[in-house]
């Protein structure tokens, strides 16, 4: 019974080892462990998870970071949009405070240079002609 469960564990941590990415392993390269688990049976596979295998994360990994708002083609677009909208609301506000402007000079009656020059030329003529 003693050497059924100790040939499962070699099985089982030989391919353990095999399976591991090679960069993580530890101590020593990935080939030199799969002989140690292979020539010294159970004590290869007691140093092979003491000395070589990758460690375990220590919690759960990290969430992935999403994308920057500046490589998001939908947000730069509605960006675009939202930013021509403003333009337009203010070159909209400019051209109303204009035409108030000129409302109410002209409610004063005060008119614009041409008009004044072309009422004062037609006055000068019906005083001359009088």
């Amino acid at each position: 019974m003693g050497a059924v469960v100790a040939f499962a564990f070699v099985v089982y941590t030989l391919f353990h080892c095999i399976m591991s990415p090679a960069a993580k392993v530890r101590s020593l390269p990935k080939g030199v462990w799969i002989l140690a688990i292979i020539v010294l049976p159970v004590i290869g596979a007691g140093l092979w998870y003491w000395l070589g295998a990758p460690k375990a994360a220590a919690g759960p990994a990290a969430p992935r970071r999403g994308m920057g708002p500046d490589d998001d083609a939908d947000f730069l677009r509605q960006l675009n949009i939202r930013r021509q909208q403003q333009q337009r609301a203010a070159e909209l506000a400019k051209r109303e405070e204009e035409l108030k402007r000129r409302e109410a000079e002209f409610k004063r009656g005060d008119t614009a240079p041409d008009q004044k020059h072309d009422d004062d030329a037609n006055s000068g003529k019906d005083d001359s002609g009088a």
